[in-house]
């Protein structure tokens, strides 16, 4: 967060100063009620932050808080703020992808995400984000599209190479390969996954 000061009066100065202080006390107590899971009470912290100054950050924080309580929609125009008023902030670029792909926009989702594999091709949550959009997209019309199952496969390879860690992804592919009738592959891809995180008890049914 940086502060902007104009050369003009003394008291101006002192004013926006004071702004700060409570933007930043309302943007606090926000976030510590998001870690408790009240996004309601979060949110509303969030709206009193924005009224004495309008942050990028907590454009970000109030639409994450709304994302996690399934407002899509509100979420999107406050992640439009964060990159109006910052265009490198790469988790509002992620979060508004899945919020559209909520939404079965999945188009735009996909838009998003290239967008911030453009500005960092080592995101490997960008390409893991796409290639589930990607294989919702396969789908979209009741009839699986193989061709977009396909490309969601190479993003998942992609997140892979980039961070072999995510127990996720691999779940994630192992899907994609089940749904094109590779289950040699998909049964590998849950193996690798339960070996990374064993408490996720659903890649083992």
């Amino acid at each position: 967060i940086f502060l902007f000061i104009s050369q003009s009066s003394s008291g101006q100065v002192k004013n926006n100063g004071g702004k700060v202080s409570i933007a930043l006390t309302y943007l606090r107590n926000g976030n510590q009620l998001v870690e408790l899971e009240k996004y309601k009470d979060a949110i509303i912290e969030f709206d009193k932050s924005i009224r004495q100054m309008p942050y990028s950050t907590t454009y970000f924080a109030r639409g994450d808080a709304k994302y996690s309580l399934g407002e899509y929609e509100g979420a999107i125009l406050d992640f439009d703020t964060t990159l109006n008023l910052n265009s490198n902030h790469e988790d509002a670029y992620l979060l508004r992808a899945y919020a559209k792909q909520y939404l079965s926009r999945y188009k735009a989702a996909i838009l998003d995400c290239d967008r911030l594999i453009l500005r960092n091709p080592k995101n490997s949550y960008a390409f893991l984000a796409r290639g589930i959009t990607r294989q919702y997209q396969a789908w979209e019309n009741g009839n699986l599209d193989s061709s977009k199952l396909e490309l969601a496969i190479i993003d998942f390879n992609k997140s892979i190479s980039l961070n072999s860690s995510s127990d996720y992804v691999f779940y994630r592919r192992s899907i994609a390969y089940s749904d094109i009738g590779w289950y040699k592959e998909a049964l590998i891809d849950c193996n690798r996954a339960i070996e990374i995180k064993p408490s996720r008890f659903n890649y083992q049914q």
